[in-house]
């Protein structure tokens, strides 16, 4: 685990399994843009389980492979990483809920742009995690990736939420969610070359940084709401999530 893994193999599976995270938030907007709104129920499962495999990839192979280089790097990224979503939501928050109610277009504006900028960010990560992953083994990057593609689907359904309370036209709203879709890919592909003789220090930064977004998501945006739903099925799915990332450890 310990040594880059490289090759045409692995640039191979890196295009494939970025592609299919693209394709799955893709697949997340155009569901709610053919057929309307899903059950809050289903939502709420397809969130549990995407929360799942990513909590479990970020603690049982991310984090793990990052102390394994620098602890002290791993640690400061995960902080940076947590600090950095954090700025992020919280200008998504005010912006999209100014206090000033005598202002509703400048409200909606916000939402769609503060929204497509925190969207778009963290399907770059995404793709930066998918590539970092595949740079340290086989096994770390199909655990990423896996992480990734488990939590697009709704993703995709939250673009188009954002995008459609930002009162933007259906051909807009489509055209954003693409380009929130194909980040992931793109970063995952630019991040690999960029990556090329990376250093072990700023190997294990980025896996932190990474790790944190994991984490970042499941426990400030996804558990909450299924804690409001109250729906236990969810916490299974959840489980089962968790459980995909700890069978891979055995995979290799």
């Amino acid at each position: 685990m310990g040594n880059v893994f490289s090759g045409a193999n692995c640039m191979v599976q890196l295009i494939a399994y970025s592609m299919t995270a693209g394709i799955a938030t893709l697949a997340g907007a155009l569901v709610i843009l053919a057929r309307g709104p899903l059950e809050r129920k289903t939502v709420a499962r397809m969130m549990g389980f995407g929360s799942g495999v990513l909590t479990g990839a970020a603690f049982l192979h991310l984090i793990p492979s990052s102390v394994e280089r620098s602890p002290i790097i791993a640690g400061l990224a995960m902080l940076t990483s947590f600090l950095i979503f954090i700025a992020i939501e919280h200008v998504v928050v005010i912006r999209a809920h100014p206090h000033v109610e005598h202002h509703p277009i400048g409200r909606v504006e916000a939402i769609g742009v503060v929204g497509f900028i925190a969207l778009t960010v963290h399907s770059l990560v995404d793709g930066l995690a998918i590539a970092v992953g595949f740079r340290v083994s086989q096994e770390i990057g199909l655990a990423a990736a896996v992480a990734v593609i488990a939590h697009e689907v709704p993703e995709g359904i939250t673009s188009v939420s954002v995008f459609t309370a930002a009162e933007y036209r259906r051909r807009l709203v489509l055209i954003l969610s693409i380009i929130v879709a194909m980040a992931t890919p793109a970063a995952a592909i630019v991040s690999w070359f960029w990556t090329k003789g990376i250093t072990q220090e700023a190997l294990a930064f980025l896996l932190a940084f990474a790790a944190g977004s994991f984490i970042y998501v499941p426990a400030a945006d996804i558990l909450p709401r299924l804690h409001e739903e109250r729906d236990i099925p969810s916490f299974l799915y959840l489980l089962l999530g968790v459980a995909i990332p700890a069978a891979l450890l055995f995979w290799e």
